[in-house]
């Protein structure tokens, strides 16, 4: 079974690296990412995550 990650950032001037590289050393596969506020909870990425380990 692969490892699917999710990792998420507030504002454009964030980066996903650190959250990749903590992810990546626990060899997980597949990384799903939005760069969306806290505050909105419609993130596409995580729901396209979902739909992914639903099939």
């Amino acid at each position: 079974m692969a490892k699917i990650g999710y990792v998420r950032v507030s504002t454009k001037d964030q980066k996903f690296d650190r959250q990749h590289e903590k992810l990546k050393a626990e060899n997980v596969e597949l990384i799903f990412e939005d760069k969306l506020s806290g505050k909105n909870t419609n993130r596409p990425k995580f729901q396209e995550l979902l739909k992914y380990i639903r099939k």
